[in-house]
């Protein structure tokens, strides 16, 4: 019996030890298979087909080199970003082997990498780090450079929300060896010539700089003037018009030539310029009215009011405390002549605009369509909501309290509110609406429907003047780079720029209850009854939401426990059936 029990412990062991055998040697090999799976809803850990086109065209190595301190004591909340940065560039190298290398170094230990990297412009972000008497400084380099031949690409400091976009685009102009060009008309005030060792300041009247400055991260900006006759030059790869104001015949002759031979234009147009101090309004005459109507397009002069809108400080008022102190409190109001575009303002069947949820536009007009010419497509790519109207555009635009509701009173009793087209894109040959060149441009030759063009025309330009294109709190940025993106051909990297930012919204039930029945009237009565109702609809869905998410979990145990019950009672009713059979 003990020689038994011996030679089942040996058998035993012998099996635990080739077992773990065969475990540990499972683990290297699957250690040394590269696989995984990507279950998140956009594929965020995944490259996109842009970037493995890009690397599948690589024809020379892609040489990386990451600027990384290693010790970041005191910002310990970097290392997750830090990860992920890591993991993204080694995923670019194991796409394609033998064709990307990646070098990491420290400038913080390293003198020399430290010079290169100040050379090539990546700089450190200063940290401070309090403590309980006493404060730390840390310098933390988060930046990469891109070699590929005899170019090179820097992204001076990653940041792992826009993390492949960064890269792919800049990826993109290293194997395009030049940045695609894009032309800039405006009125506004031209840059001072420079000056070595002296920076000087923007004029104030270049409203439109940080455009530039934003768009010029990754294409080369050129400012055009359209009088002297010369054509645009082939390798302007877009062209946007910003607030036209007068436009000469010459100026509206070059526009159009360049829409006919293929070009693609972006038209920001303004019928009314207003000071931000002190709202006083300026009338714009754009010199490209009948141009535009040539093609079925119109920008009238109303001024677009929307109830969903920017909220807007117009004053104070006196609050009394139970104390018996008197505290003055900011009033604020929704500013419809500051509308809010949101759910349902963008086209989501096109790349533009797809990715886009809110974005913040100023006293804007309509863009109407009627009929393009014949191989011409027209589409809206942004609307107002539902519950909009037009307004005259001599109209006060005042910030006061009285005012607002003033405006607001006479939209709603202007007619029936509807939504109301801000920009839209017209695509296909554009024919010429010049019979023969202008006076001075006798020996050009007009061209006319020569290749496929694009023109995107919206009643709005202040969505892309200085400090509302870099509003933090909109995605007027995302727009102004998808626009651009798309008008040079570069669709396909539009979509690298929202991945994993996809927000899951919850529904809305106050809205859907309004817009169920027609939406609000010219009544006040009847708005206020619907707005108590639509309120009451919202308190019930809630309520039997939450109920649902208290008794569900418990109804499925209750149901599971039964199933088990009955099921054990079953087997156990067969078994007895069985022995009693034999």
């Amino acid at each position: 019996m003990g020689s038994r029990t011996r030679e089942v412990r040996a058998q035993a062991w012998l099996s635990a030890v080739l077992g773990a055998g065969i475990a540990v040697a499972a683990l290297l090999l699957i250690g040394a298979v590269r696989a995984r799976i990507d279950l998140s809803g956009d594929r965020e850990y995944s490259l996109s087909p842009a970037t493995e086109a890009l690397l599948g065209r690589l024809e020379d190595r892609l040489q990386l080199k990451l600027y990384f301190n290693r010790d970041v004591e005191g910002a310990e909340a970097l290392l997750p970003a830090r990860a992920a940065i890591e993991d993204f560039l080694e995923e670019l190298r194991a796409h394609a082997p033998g064709m990307v290398s990646l070098e990491i170094v420290d400038p913080t230990a390293d003198a020399l990498a430290a010079s290169h990297a100040e050379l090539v412009g990546i700089v450190p972000l200063p940290l401070t780090n309090q403590e309980v008497g006493s404060m730390s400084y840390l310098e933390v380099y988060q930046g990469l450079e891109m070699r590929y031949q005899d170019r090179n690409e820097v992204v001076p400091f990653l940041v792992p929300a826009e993390l492949e976009f960064a890269v792919t685009v800049r990826l993109a102009n290293l194997l395009r060896g030049v940045r695609p060009v894009i032309g800039f008309h405006s009125r506004e005030p031209r840059l001072p010539p420079l000056v070595p060792g002296m920076e000087l300041p923007v004029p104030e009247g270049r409203i439109f700089e940080n455009f530039r400055e934003l768009l010029g991260r990754r294409y080369g900006i050129r400012d055009l003037d359209l009088t002297t006759g010369e054509p645009i030059g082939a390798d302007v790869a877009a062209l946007v018009v910003a607030r036209p104001e007068d436009l000469s015949e010459v100026e509206v002759f070059e526009i159009d030539q360049f829409l006919a031979r293929g070009g693609h234009v972006l038209a920001l147009v303004d019928r009314s310029d207003f000071d931000p101090r002190s709202l006083e309004r300026r009338v714009v005459h754009t010199g490209l009215d009948d141009w535009l109507a040539a093609y079925g397009v119109g920008v009238p002069e109303q001024l677009v009011w929307d109830q969903k809108a920017n909220a807007v400080r117009v004053g104070t008022r006196t609050v009394e405390l139970p104390d018996g102190r008197r505290m003055p409190t900011p009033v604020v109001l929704d500013y419809g002549l500051w509308p809010l575009l949101g759910d349902g303002a963008f086209s989501r069947e096109h790349a533009a605009t797809g990715s886009i949820d809110q974005v913040k536009i100023y006293w804007a007009q309509p863009v109407v369509v009627t009929r393009p010419p014949a191989g011409v497509a027209a589409e809206t790519l942004m609307r107002t909501s539902a519950q909009s109207w037009l307004l005259a555009p001599d109209t006060s635009v005042a910030l006061s309290p009285g005012n607002v509701e003033r405006l607001r009173a006479l939209a709603v009793s202007s007619g029936p509110p509807g939504s109301i087209g801000v920009g839209a894109v017209l695509q296909g040959a554009f024919p010429s609406t010049f019979s023969s060149p202008p006076a001075g441009l006798e020996s050009r030759e007009v061209v006319s429907a020569a290749a496929p063009g694009l023109l995107i025309v919206i009643g709005d330009a202040d969505l892309f003047r200085n400090g509302l294109v870099m509003d933090a709190n909109s995605q007027n940025a995302d727009l102004a780079l998808n626009l651009i993106d798309w008008l040079a051909q570069d669709e396909s990297l539009i979509g690298l720029r929202s991945r994993g930012k996809t927000e899951r919204r919850l529904r809305d039930f106050y809205g859907e209850w309004i817009e169920a029945r027609g939406g609000f009237t010219t009544s006040d009565a009847d708005n206020q009854e619907l707005d108590r109702a639509a309120k009451r609809h919202v308190r019930h869905r809630r309520l039997a939401y939450g109920w649902a998410n208290v008794l569900a979990p418990a109804l499925l145990v209750l149901f599971g426990g039964l199933f088990h019950v009955l099921r054990s009672r079953g087997a156990a009713r067969r078994g007895r059936q069985e022995a009693a059979a034999r």
